[in-house]
């Protein structure tokens, strides 16, 4: 089983896999990126960033403000300080080398030196949200998730907030215009995350894959909805 595998960007996206393997992550990275691509998830615009001497080209190729993000085999980066935005180019240059090389450390995986840093196009964020496709084990099934609090630990909202999830099994004449509706968003919104979620089914059928998480998928001002951070499953 490959596990936890979180996504972004295009052409260049980075995922990281939680694997003992770097050559077994660079190969499932290239490919749960192609898998986002192929399926039409709308990402941000994004850059890896290996070397010091790279930062300044790198940042000027990405539109201002951006995200600068530390690519180690952790969650909760961002408490940790390994995820911060930058709204001009100085900023972005200071914070990546500030990132780039330093020991992160997170609840989730203790002390990670922080060998690669991504530079992420930033967006304009409007409201953020949680989804996920899952395989039930105990209904045999593959089960829609969705939240209007994204950008938060799903388990978390569960515990504080479980009016604010909404659940679906997916069957035969699976339709999730019902379940994404219970979020009160504008129409175009919701018929755009409708086919987000159809399409994440059909990568999770045809890919095997036992778990398909965005968090958060978010919406812009501009009404585009994006996936932000992803994570999949596959089943060997």
């Amino acid at each position: 089983c490959i596990s936890r595998q979180r996504a972004w960007g295009v052409p260049i996206p980075v995922f990281y896999a939680e694997n003992d393997t770097e050559i077994l992550d660079q190969r499932v990275l290239a490919h749960v990126a192609n898998l986002f691509k192929e399926y039409g998830m709308k990402v941000p615009f994004s850059l890896l960033c290996e070397k010091r001497e790279d930062i300044e080209n790198i940042i000027k190729e990405i539109s201002l403000p951006c995200v600068i993000k530390a690519q180690v085999h952790s969650g909760a980066r961002g408490k940790a300080g390994g995820v911060k935005l930058a709204k001009t180019y100085d900023e972005a240059v200071v914070i990546a080398n500030n990132i780039l090389g330093m020991e992160l450390k997170s609840t989730q995986a203790g002390l990670k030196k922080v060998n690669k840093i991504l530079i992420e196009q930033g967006v304009d964020i409007d409201k953020e949200l949680y989804l996920s496709l899952t395989f039930d084990r105990k209904n045999e099934c593959i089960t829609f998730i969705i939240s209007s609090e994204g950008g938060m630990d799903i388990e978390e909202v569960a515990k504080s907030m479980p009016d604010k999830i909404y659940t679906q099994h997916i069957d035969i004449n699976f339709n999730p215009y019902e379940t994404v509706s219970k979020l009160g968003l504008d129409e175009n919104i919701t018929n755009k995350i409708c086919d987000i979620v159809k399409s994440l089914y059909k990568l999770t059928i045809e890919k095997d894959a036992s778990l398909v998480e965005i968090n958060p998928l978010v919406i812009t001002k501009q009404k585009e909805v994006i996936a932000i951070d992803a994570k999949i499953n596959f089943d060997d």
